[in-house]
This record gives C-alpha cells, structure tokens and sequence, in this order.
C-alpha cells in the first residue's frame, strides 16, 4: 500500500482507501510523491478534526500545513509542529486573499471545505494563480453542479482530472496540476 494511503488510515481521514471512504489517496500519492521533499506550503480548506492536516505534515516532510475552517478553532487541533490553523470563511474572497499573500504560493491547494459551489469557485478564482502545483477541490457532486464547476473553471485552468470517489454518493476530486506553467 503507497505511503499517503497509510497515513491516511492511520490518521482516519475520508480521504484514505479504507471502510467507505473516498480512496482518493492512492491516485493523490502518484500524483504527489515527486513532490514530496521539495513541498513548501500546503493549504487545505475544510479542517475538521485535523486528520488530513496531520496526514499532509507527515507526508510533506519540509512543508508548512495551512489549514482554513469557519468552525470554532478550539475544536480543532492546535497550530504547532508544521501545522497552522486559520479561522476564516473559504466563502470570503479577502480571507483566501490573505492567506495566499501571507503564506503563498502553495505547491498544494486541497479544498474538502463547505462543498458548496460558490465555495468552490471562489477558491478556484483566488487559489489557482497562487499555486505553483496541484489545485485539488474534493467532493464535487457530479449531478448537482459538476458541470457548472468545469464550464467556470476550464477557460483558465484547462480540464481538469476527474477523479470519481469510490463512495456511492456521485462526488468526485477535480485535479489542476500547475507544475512547469
């Protein structure tokens, strides 16, 4: 089993391949692994209990871990050890602004925030530039508003890979990879 996948069950992230979680880590560890030791911030919006953030610090040895929640911050994980936690709406184009000027580029952008689609595009229109690797926004409802996302999001970032999770619910990880543009 690849690397992120065993961190991903050892942290028990939805994003690992075990029980009925997405499976997403084992095409994330393909795509990521040559990046590994050269990764120097990544932000992932949505933190919840911190589980993937703890996952992302392991995997990304000499990176700081961003994570951005509206939720209260006392619930979730304390900032330290590579790790910083930010209290801000995904939904507010000044709170991605911010943090892209203060801890920008990112080599890894992971938005599992809200899920809601003007959500989505707003990361998009504010991340996508400051990213200088992979973009990912996780859980798009194919049905629901799949194809609006790719019709907003393809004049600027190109199709998208399309990774469809292995839960039954329809969603899907749409990848930009922007190394070498």
């Amino acid at each position: 089993m690849d690397e992120l996948s065993q961190l991903a069950i050892k942290y028990d992230t939805d994003k690992g391949p075990h029980g009925t979680y997405h499976a997403y880590t084992v095409r994330y560890d393909k795509l990521l692994r040559d990046m590994r030791g050269t990764a120097r911030s990544v932000l992932e919006i949505g933190v919840m209990n911190g589980a993937s953030l703890r996952m992302w610090r392991d995997y990304f040895p000499n990176a700081e871990i961003h994570g951005l929640d509206i939720d209260d911050c006392s619930k979730h994980i304390v900032s330290g050890d590579r790790i910083t936690v930010h209290c801000g709406d995904a939904g507010n184009r000044w709170t991605l602004r911010e943090l892209a000027h203060h801890h920008g580029p990112f080599d890894l952008v992971v938005d599992d925030g809200s899920h809601n689609l003007d959500h989505m595009r707003l990361a998009f229109d504010e991340l996508y530039d400051q990213t200088r690797g992979i973009l990912i926004i996780e859980d798009v409802h194919l049905e629901w508003f799949g194809a609006a996302l790719l019709a907003d999001t393809v004049p600027k970032g190109g199709q998208p890979e399309v990774l469809i999770s292995r839960t039954a619910d329809n969603r899907a990880a749409y990848i930009w990879d922007r190394r070498g543009k």
